[in-house]
Parts: structure tokens; sequence; C-alpha cells
């Protein structure tokens, strides 16, 4: 028997009621997988694709990458786009090592990032924020949701 999912603006409309003394990580990963999905970022990136009525599918394909043979699965392939969308919160020394090896094993594709913060620093310590280090990457990024820019057709092919 399939599943039963609410949508994504259905789950944040219940989020955004919670008291946000009860908007903490647990119950962030239990609403999530409400719309079948694992963060309430994703979930607030897909209610915004459905907003916009850009259609899209969610992790869909893998990627190869290499520093251990492994694959990746991007969280938002939107149809007709040159990119793809992944979804971040923490910006892990494991996940930033991966998105590196991502980034550099697949130089056909193009990878866009939304960060719940960019401007969290990467460690404890560190003058480099999220936003800086995927510019340092040459990856596009915005904050909290797609840039409506990204979208805009007669674009030519972003590299990152």
């Amino acid at each position: 028997m399939k599943k039963k999912f609410l949508t994504a603006s259905q789950v944040l409309k219940l989020w955004m009621a919670l008291p946000r003394s009860e908007q903490y990580s647990t119950n962030a990963k239990r609403f999530a997988k409400m719309a079948g999905l694992k963060s309430i970022l994703e979930v607030r990136t897909q209610a915004w694709l459905e907003e916009k009525k850009i259609p899209f599918k969610y992790e869909c394909e893998k990627w190869k990458y290499q520093y251990e043979e492994a694959h990746y699965t991007p969280d938002f392939i939107v149809d007709g786009m040159p990119f793809v969308i992944e979804c971040k919160g923490k910006l892990t020394k494991e996940v930033r090592k991966k998105m590196v090896a991502v980034v550099k094993c697949n130089p056909d594709r193009v990878l866009y990032m939304v960060f719940e913060r960019p401007d969290n620093k990467i460690n404890r310590g560190s003058r480099t924020t999220y936003g800086q280090w995927a510019d340092k990457l040459g990856i596009k990024w915005s904050h909290g949701t797609p840039d409506p820019v990204w979208f805009k057709k007669g674009k030519k092919r972003a590299k990152g």
C-alpha cells in the first residue's frame, strides 16, 4: 500500500503554526517526513517550487562521485532546467568533501544549493561562511528558497 503524504505547503503551514520553542531538529525531521522529505528546508523548497508551478522530481537521479565509490542523489531535479537543487541545513566537513567530489566528477552537470543559514561558519573558528564556501567552488546558492533568477528563460546555461 502506497504511503499518503501531505503536500509540502500543508506541512509548512503546520510547521509555521508551531511555537518557535517547538521548532527544533527532531520535530523538523518528523514534520518533513509527513511530506515524504528529509528536512524542513526541503519542505520549504518543494512548497516554493509548487507555488511557482515549476515542475520537478524529488531525488530521482543518482550521480557518481569519487573519493570512495559512491553515488549522490540531488534533492530536486527541475524539469526543463539545466541544473539541480540541493538543500543543506548543516554543511559538515564530510558533506563539504562529498560536494567537492560531486562537482569535480560531474563537470557536465550544474548544481545549485539552497542553504538554511548561508552566513553560518563552516566550522568553529573559521571565517568562511557556507555562502563563501559555495562561491569558492563556483556553486550558485540562495538563502532559504531557490533564487527566482535561476528560473528565468533565455538565460545561458550557468556553470555553477
